[in-house]
């Protein structure tokens, strides 16, 4: 069971934020986001044993985590992870979803998915 200060209610939502109700399994911000961060963490990581393997992290740690960025390369919950020169995901492994979004003068948006 969550500690009660967890069971708070979100802004505008009738549900508490952490319940037993809450489906990790099927929440989609927790799959699209989370897996992201997930991801994320574990570059640091990876990135942190290899600028410092053995004992304390040096004072420098996170010019040396920069310099090193491009040695990232691993399968992560999103994919293959590998950082470009600027230190953004390297755009052959990123995932990308492109929709076109309709919007009908008498009905609903419909969203269809292209790639």
């Amino acid at each position: 069971h969550w500690p009660s200060e967890w069971k708070r209610a979100v802004e505008g939502s009738p549900f508490p934020l952490f319940s037993e109700a809450f489906d990790a399994a099927n929440n989609g911000n927790l799959r699209d986001i989370g897996t992201y961060q997930y991801d994320a963490v574990a570059a640091l990581g990876l990135l942190a044993c290899h600028v410092s393997p053995r004992g304390e992290l040096p004072l420098e740690l996170g010019t040396r985590v920069w310099a090193a960025r491009r040695l990232v390369d691993f399968k992560g919950l999103t994919g293959r992870v590998k950082f470009d020169d600027i230190g953004n995901r390297d755009a052959a492994t990123a995932n990308y979803e492109l929709f076109n979004v309709l919007l009908p003068p008498d009905g609903p948006i419909e969203l269809k998915q292209l790639a």
